[in-house]
């Protein structure tokens, strides 16, 4: 789906390096477990982790993130305000979000509420 609104991605290629051992403990798992196709199994538990990480646990984002695309900016605010309140009380998943939700994102999750809030409103 492409939008015409301003989006900025921005990567912290240094997150590179935890999520390759992450991946590599996984298949090392299954190596161990003598797996014959532990680099098949490996890479499709890992995408599933991480699928099912960035998808439930930043929800109120994802939804907001939806509303925005959808250019209902006001009902949008809401959700960004619970994202920024969540990571907020829980400032540890944000933190290390490289490890807690395998996210390679170099600005955090309550920056990227606060910056979406303050686009809703402007």
């Amino acid at each position: 789906m492409r939008s015409n609104l301003p989006t900025a991605r921005q990567t912290d290629w240094i997150s590179v390096i935890p999520h390759l051992i992450i991946f590599g403990l996984i298949m090392g798992t299954y190596f161990l477990a003598d797996s014959k196709e532990f680099i098949i199994y490996g890479a499709l538990t890992y995408l599933f982790i991480s699928y099912g990480l960035k998808n439930f646990i930043p929800i109120n984002q994802r939804v907001g993130m939806r509303l925005i695309h959808r250019r209902e900016f006001l009902n949008a605010i809401p959700y960004f305000q619970s994202s920024y309140d969540f990571f907020n009380k829980n400032s540890w998943i944000d933190k290390y979000r490289y490890i807690t939700l395998l996210s390679s994102s170099k600005m955090c999750y309550r920056e990227m509420a606060l910056n979406n809030i303050a686009f809703c409103y402007s």
